[in-house]
């Protein structure tokens, strides 16, 4: 265990200490499924514990080699891993076939892409690492991919009978999706033949019997969570898509800010004292844009392009970024410092541009220009953040009633209905 108490005390160095003891009870007494397939939101519930603090966490620990992280590809329906990979560089089919539920799903990073951590062999070994090793019950509760291995209905209906049937079952890589098999109640001898190179786990499933047979209610962490927390930004967010790659988020907040007026606060303070007041607030901004679960794409001049994984978030933090600037111009001794902030959400793709993580989509353009029509201090955003009932209530909570208006926004022929957070 040296290597593992080097690991952590590193881990102490980057990550929350609570969090990282609470980790290092986990990998020390759980047991081996415990640490297989870790659903981040699932252990930060149960420890008491702040999710953002233990998404970090394991964030750092993975990059220490304390844990591997996995992209793994979910049915929406049955929770079955549909495919799973180290990179979600490999999360690139144009489609995913469940054949346990038979239907076809595009995938979506904030439906059916979850992200979970097993422990790595270096600090302690468990069954699933080798899984073809585990059996048949331990690898349906552990790994559930019975999807792609050999999965066959039966349909069993009918007036019993005395005959006996033979049935055969033959398994290739690839293999097609099977027919649900027609029988009727009584004997039947199978007869099932592996024709690939590796260890097949079949599973006959009488139909009826297997529709409520997988029951996931938890919530797991997605990859759109992911890649709209600011550790994972920082810390892997350089190439880890295929320039190729458009991955799909049904649902993103983006918020955009700019400095009213900064040409003139150059003019008037000069550029070295200027650049140091915008770097103050960048950094105020990052803090308070990670704070609230979400993450800063880039700067622009002296905007800031930020994303969260919902509404109230991009809520919370602008009206907590809105009385920073006041805190910093009390400080500073004058009313230099600001904010204009844009809000808005709606689908989006994640691409690769400039060597970097960006987003794509009417939505974007859509927050940005939002942003644009906002007077000095203001916050303005769509009616499809307006309407979140988390931030129809944090508005409530802080006494806070927004005001409608109806505003042309370039490159789109109807009038939209921005509001404005007084």
């Amino acid at each position: 265990m040296s290597d593992a108490a080097n690991l952590f005390s590193a881990l102490r160095q980057s990550a929350d200490p609570s969090v990282v003891d609470a980790i290092e009870e986990l990998v020390r007494d759980a047991s081996d499924r415990q640490l297989n397939r870790i659903n981040l939101l699932d252990f930060a519930a149960k420890k008491q514990l702040d999710e953002e603090r233990v998404i970090a966490a394991f964030l750092h620990a993975a990059r220490l080699g304390i844990f591997e992280l996995s992209w793994n590809v979910l049915c929406p329906n049955c929770r079955g891993v549909l495919d799973t990979s180290t990179a979600l560089k490999d999360v690139n089919r144009e489609a995913y076939h469940c054949v346990w539920c038979k239907t076809v799903y595009t995938p979506s990073l904030d439906e059916i892409v979850e992200v979970t951590f097993t422990v790595s062999r270096r600090v302690r070994r468990i069954a699933a690492h080798d899984p073809h090793e585990l059996p048949f019950a331990e690898y349906f509760r552990q790994i559930f991919d019975l999807v792609t291995h050999a999965t066959q209905f039966l349909d069993v209906a009918g007036e019993p009978t005395l005959e006996r049937r033979s049935l055969s079952f033959t398994f290739n890589r690839p293999r097609p999706t099977a027919e649900t098999v027609k029988l009727q109640p009584g004997p039947v001898r199978l007869l099932l033949e592996n024709r690939t190179d590796t260890r097949v786990l079949p599973g006959l499933w009488i139909e009826e019997r297997s529709q409520n047979m997988v029951n996931w209610d938890k919530p797991f962490l997605t990859a759109k969570r992911l890649l709209t927390n600011q550790v994972f930004r920082d810390t892997y967010g350089v190439n880890i898509i295929d320039v190729e790659q458009h991955l799909k988020i049904t649902s993103l907040t983006f918020l955009f800010t700019d400095l009213q007026s900064s040409t003139e606060l150059y003019e008037r303070i000069g550029d070295l004292a200027a650049l140091n007041l915008v770097r103050a607030h960048f950094r105020v901004l990052t803090e308070i844009v990670a704070a609230e679960a979400g993450a800063v794409v880039k700067t622009i001049g002296d905007a800031v392009m930020a994303t969260f994984p919902t509404p109230n978030r991009a809520v919370a933090a602008a009206l907590r970024m809105r009385e920073a600037m006041h805190a910093l111009n009390e400080r500073h001794g004058h009313e230099d410092l600001s904010l204009k902030i844009g809000i808005h959400a709606g689908p989006c793709l994640v691409v690769l541009l400039n060597d970097r993580q960006d987003y794509f989509g009417s939505t974007v353009n859509v927050a940005a220009r939002v942003q644009a029509l906002a007077d000095s201090r203001a916050i303005l955003a769509t009616r499809p953040v307006i309407n979140d009932p988390q931030v129809s209530a944090l508005l409530a909570a802080n006494g806070l009633a927004p005001v409608a208006q109806q505003r042309t926004i370039r490159g789109i022929a109807e009038e939209v209905a921005v509001y404005q957070i007084p």
